[in-house]
């Protein structure tokens, strides 16, 4: 099954495979042994880690987002956190430093590894690494850590979200989001019936409505999902492969298709995930460098005003 992303007159289709499901593993046979179930782990309390600290640096800001309130605004969500649904709960400090951005970064690569902190994920699943990562520029840097108690139990683990900022002033400035995750999430709603074919079409929302179409394609490389993303910006009629920058923020006009899953997160690691169209639709995007992941297609396209 493709998906064609509409083309202005004369313009090329550009087509995003969508993959399906993983294939389904065989019945396990009478004589097979069954694995032992991972063991019950202790709940992790949502506490600062007494390491996680700058040294010379001056805290100059700190927050807590308490579990199971549904925040209002950026400032109030977590990393993970779902639009609309109570919260995971997190802690937030924010330091400066006289340091340069690149000596910042080095120092904390060097303590998250020291503790235990990863950026693979110990689920095998498909899309499992989507959200974690480190990189580092001349002005920005950024981790999406984890550590597992247990790998066997992926919903198990501590994360540790930090964006370093180099400011016109010579200081690093130090974002830094801790939270805990303490098993499976909730069960979901009973699903709606499956719509036949025949009973809708997608179509993408017309021009004039939209400034930036920001797309993402998921491609199996060997055993690994990679992600190609790029934004078409329409007053330009330019294509650009980075992630699309919001100095003022922007606000989802649509999505194409309108049922697909996916995920959008920006430069500090702040993300959130929409079932569909009619979640997303109307939710605002702060200001930053955003990136956008499909989960449930192959091939996702976001349109934002």
């Amino acid at each position: 099954m493709v998906f064609a992303a509409w083309p202005a007159s004369g313009q090329r289709v550009l087509t995003l495979p969508s993959f399906g499901p993983p294939p389904a593993k065989p019945a396990t046979g009478s004589n097979e042994r069954v694995a032992d179930a991972p063991r019950v782990l202790p709940a992790l309390p949502l506490e600062w880690p007494a390491w996680l600290t700058l040294p010379g640096g001056r805290l100059v800001a700190q927050r807590t987002n308490p579990p199971g309130r549904a925040g209002v605004g950026v400032d109030e969500s977590c990393p993970g956190d779902v639009i609309g649904r109570p919260s995971q709960g997190c802690l937030k400090r924010t330091h400066l430093s006289g340091g340069n951005l690149k000596d910042v970064y080095a120092y904390f690569d060097g303590l998250l590894a020291q503790y235990g902190y990863t950026t693979q994920n110990a689920s095998p699943e498909p899309y499992a690494n989507l959200q974690l990562g480190k990189w580092v520029s001349d002005v920005f840097g950024s981790f999406t850590v984890r550590s597992y108690p247990d790998v066997r139990q992926p919903d198990h683990y501590r994360q540790i979200n930090l964006f370093l900022r180099q400011l016109t002033s010579g200081q690093t400035q130090a974002e830094i989001t801790f939270t805990v995750k303490n098993g499976p999430a909730a069960a979901s709603a009973p699903p709606q019936a499956a719509r036949k074919n025949d009973d809708r079409l997608s179509f993408p929302p017309p021009r004039g409505t939209w400034k930036w179409a920001l797309q993402s394609v998921a491609v199996k490389v060997e055993s690994k999902i990679q992600y190609s993303t790029f934004y078409y910006e329409a007053s330009t009629d330019r294509s650009v492969e980075k992630p699309l920058p919001l100095p003022s923020g922007g606000s989802i006009v649509g999505v194409f298709p309108d049922d697909c899953t996916f995920s959008v997160q920006d430069q500090t690691g702040r993300s959130f995930t929409f079932k569909n169209q009619d979640e997303a639709k109307g939710k605002t995007l702060s200001p930053g460098y955003w990136s956008l992941f499909p989960i449930k297609c192959g091939g996702v396209v976001l349109f934002v005003k």
